[in-house]
């Protein structure tokens, strides 16, 4: 029986500056403005905080849909309730009271209406909806839209993915910093060169440092200070694009590879508290927390949904040091595995992936402890699946 598997998604066009999305910007802030101010008047003078209820039945506005208002102030109590939830751990938090001249303007099911290749975002009863052209149908459940060096629109579509695939290949994946993902399925294992994003990521921190200390000597408020502060969001947010580009590139080859070879289960290696009591030094420190793995994981999480493919966490603590063949602990010199005990020798990435294959498979997985050298993939600009070779040589 072949079922199928619902999911959301969310997908990014690029609206032209215009009048109307500028007025409705500002409406946006006007609202939420109003909100916060009504708020902090209210728990200043009587000593309470108004709940979301109460605020609706206030503030109103007759340029954006009903329904766009009160998602704008559902997005203040949620700030609001952050701050509630960290206010006992932390006594110097302080409640959201920025307020904002232009803000995003939310649009929820309600208010959008969905033609042949046309979505249409409501602006309230008289006023002129925004039209938006897309490619393709699209079942969306909700849209925002923000300014991000111009007017980004944000759709939430539902997306049906094809069922989980019964029987397949395994493979685990061993995440890093240097290389964001190695392979072992068993019998072979790639390597995913990811030194360009380490560069880009090193060049876009140099980057910032150079633009901000110019920046510190120029005079406050000064035309030479507000110059050179476009042009370092202008820049790092091309970096930001560049680094987001790469990581997509990669886990696509990855995810194409696994689909071409029948690969039902990838298992990955849980990072999600590799950062917690992290004590290497300042460069090491540094690039543990500009490593990205949270947005690699979802990305290729959800393309592997696309086709089907499950998606498995592992706890990797621990395996880039034991040995697959005798569980000798040892401490790898560089990028390189050899166990004193056995004499086995590998990489080290790829000898995390045999140990977070053996975690997932029972029984315990035997690997011999003479293997040939992984298979390495360098990424460039037009990456894809096909520059995998169809055989990859054994570890």
């Amino acid at each position: 029986m072949n079922k199928t598997n619902a999911n959301y998604r969310t997908i990014t066009l690029k609206l032209d500056k215009t009048i109307q999305l500028d007025n409705l910007a500002k409406e946006s802030g006007r609202i939420y403005s109003k909100t916060v101010s009504y708020i902090h008047k209210i728990h200043d003078s009587k000593g309470f905080w108004l709940d979301e209820c109460q605020v609706q039945r206030i503030v109103h506005s007759d340029k954006l849909h009903s329904q766009t208002t009160q998602a704008i102030i559902q997005k203040y109590f949620a700030s609001l309730n952050s701050y509630f939830g960290n206010i006992e751990t932390n006594p110097d938090a302080k409640p959201p009271h920025k307020r904002h001249k232009y803000f995003c303007i939310p649009f929820k099911k309600s208010a959008i209406k969905l033609h042949d290749s046309t979505i249409q975002l409501s602006c309230g009863s008289g006023n002129k909806p925004i039209m938006i052209y897309v490619k393709g149908k699209l079942d969306v459940h909700y849209a925002e839209i923000i300014w991000d060096n111009g007017y980004r629109l944000k759709l939430v579509s539902k997306v049906i993915y094809p069922c989980v695939k019964e029987s397949g290949k395994v493979v685990a994946v061993d995440p890093g910093e240097i290389h964001p993902i190695t392979t072992w399925d068993g019998e072979h294992g790639v390597i995913y060169n990811g030194r360009l994003l380490r560069s880009l990521k090193q060049y876009r921190e140099k980057a910032k440092a150079s633009y901000t200390s110019k920046i510190d000597l120029k005079k406050k408020h000064s035309h030479r200070k507000s110059k050179l502060i476009k042009a370092k969001k202008k820049n790092l947010d091309k970096c930001d694009r560049r680094i987001k580009d790469v990581e997509h590139k990669i886990t696509r080859c990855f995810v194409e590879t696994c689909k071409r070879d029948d690969v039902s289960i990838v298992v990955y290696g849980d990072t999600t508290h590799i950062r917690d009591n992290t004590h290497y030094g300042h460069k090491v420190n540094q690039k543990i927390h500009q490593w990205t793995f949270d947005r690699t994981r979802t990305q290729i999480a959800y393309k592997l949904a696309e086709y089907g493919i499950k998606f498995v966490l592992v706890n990797e603590r621990g395996t880039s040091h034991t040995c697959p063949v005798c569980g000798s602990h040892v401490n790898p010199n560089g990028r390189r595995f050899r166990c004193s005990v056995c004499n086995f020798i590998a990489h080290r990435d790829i000898t995390g992936a045999i140990n977070i294959f053996s975690k997932y498979q029972e029984p315990k997985v035997s690997v011999v402890a003479s293997m040939a050298h992984a298979t390495g993939v360098r990424f460039n600009y037009h990456l894809r699946c096909s520059d995998l070779p169809l055989r990859i040589p054994c570890l």
